[in-house]
């Protein structure tokens, strides 16, 4: 028998705060667990690094050939004049005259990125006229910087002038580069000018993709899903504009003086700059979709045992039978315990399944305590009242709209059956309803 002094409404919702509370403490403790054991197992595209594309350097090795001229003068005071051939190697290393860039993104976060544009050899032409310049076209080299290889997937494609090139390993030629390949050039004794190339990279990205404008005239255009969550990288803004109903293109025009470095120098005779300076691109705000929903997971489990227990106090007041404060523990105890067999389950099913799975035991396991302790007929209410705040609450976790909204309506049902129950507690002989005693 309840003592007299714990029978009042009052008291009644003092137990029910009492056992809340001792239930969130538990569930403190098992959200800190869950909090510090790993949620899922990083994919190879979250393993990436950040991919940084500087491309393409051209360098190309010679030899400068002069005559030195001096005059010489023996014991006798005759005067000769005498000439020696020298010859110095030298490496020249050329920019592109014009760099376009042009990079399709996929939902899957695999890219295709076509770079094209053109070289302009006048740079190799000697400032000195009198001195004669033997270029090494064997030795020369197209190299292209790739911050993450790991991201390159084949086939890779190299076009010089229209013809298709292997591409090589290595950036040994340029050491200030860093990571990349290289591809010779044909071997040719008449070179044109102006030279066209077109290099062609499908990668598997990870959350950043960024380019250093190389060339002397740069533009970019990115073709974009619009379910991406994309923000700009680096100091200039692009132009956007919708391509069709599923993607958009970002285009940026970047003028060469931000890099810092010319367009060609002699790489012996110069300090090394750094070759990634200027970056821009894109970056990918994105949060793994499992850790998303342990995250909701955790962030309303309080709510969703005050909701367990207010479904609780609903019945015992319909009723007119009375709970311990330990039953009401059990009860808040089972959120928990929903909690550690999602993980569980987890191992065995995907995270979806296995939170269906964990919170039909839990709708089952409430709603048995409560028949058990209040009768046959509560376990039919219990289960109703406990389905529609697990449905809310499942809602919530995978789309929070709707999840937001199905709890605001169980809240307010749950309030409504309160109030009546509340009120048929107080005047017991006005609102007597035996349907739900056994």
């Amino acid at each position: 028998m309840m003592p007299s002094f714990l029978s009042s409404l009052s008291a009644r919702i003092g137990l029910v705060v009492w056992a809340g509370f001792i239930s969130a403490l538990l569930l403190a403790a098992t959200v800190y667990y869950l909090q510090q054991a790993p949620k899922s197992t990083p994919t190879h595209q979250e393993l990436l690094k950040p991919q940084h594309i500087t491309a393409p350097l051209l360098v190309i090795p010679y030899v400068e050939h002069f005559v030195s001229v001096e005059t010489v003068t023996d014991k006798d005071g005759t005067a000769k004049v005498m000439s020696k051939d020298v010859y110095t190697d030298h490496t020249t290393v050329l920019l592109p005259l014009e760099l376009y860039i042009r990079t399709t993104l996929n939902t899957d976060k695999t890219a295709l990125v076509i770079i094209t544009g053109k070289f302009d050899y006048q740079p190799l032409t000697p400032a000195n006229p009198d001195n004669e310049r033997n270029i090494r076209w064997d030795k020369a080299q197209l190299l292209v910087g790739i911050k993450d290889l790991t991201a390159l997937q084949d086939p890779i494609k190299v076009f010089w002038n229209n013809d298709h090139l292997d591409p090589q390993a290595d950036t040994q030629a340029l050491p200030g580069l860093g990571a990349g390949f290289h591809i010779l050039l044909p071997e040719t004794k008449e070179q044109a000018r102006i030279q066209n190339f077109e290099i062609q990279l499908p990668l598997q990205l990870g959350n950043t993709l960024s380019f250093t404008p190389v060339g002397q005239k740069n533009e970019l255009t990115m073709s974009i899903p619009n379910t991406l969550n994309i923000q700009n990288l680096g100091a200039r803004k692009p132009l956007t504009k919708v391509a069709n109903a599923n993607n958009y293109l970002w285009t940026w025009q970047i003028p060469a003086l931000i890099r810092g470095y010319p367009n060609a120098w002699i790489q012996d005779q110069t300090k090394p700059f750094d070759l990634h300076q200027a970056p821009f691109g894109i970056e990918q705000k994105q949060t793994n979709p499992l850790e998303m929903a342990w995250g909701r997971l955790m962030q309303w489990c309080f709510p969703l045992l005050g909701l367990v227990l207010g479904v609780a106090l609903v019945l015992e007041l319909l009723s007119g039978r009375t709970l311990h404060w330990v039953h009401y523990t059990l009860l808040g105890t089972s959120i928990s315990l929903m909690y550690l067999l999602i993980m569980a389950l987890e191992a065995l099913f995907p995270f979806t399944r296995a939170l269906q799975l964990s919170m039909f035991v839990l709708v089952g396991f409430n709603s048995v305590i409560l028949s058990l302790l209040l009768g046959r007929r509560a376990l039919v209410i219990a289960s109703g009242l406990y389905a529609g705040v697990v449905i809310s609450f499942y809602y919530l976790i995978t789309a929070p709209v709707y999840g937001i909204l199905g709890l605001v309506m169980s809240a307010g049902v749950l309030g409504l059956l309160l109030i009546l129950g509340s009120i048929r507690y107080l005047h017991p002989s006005e609102s007597a309803d035996p349907e739900l005693d056994d």
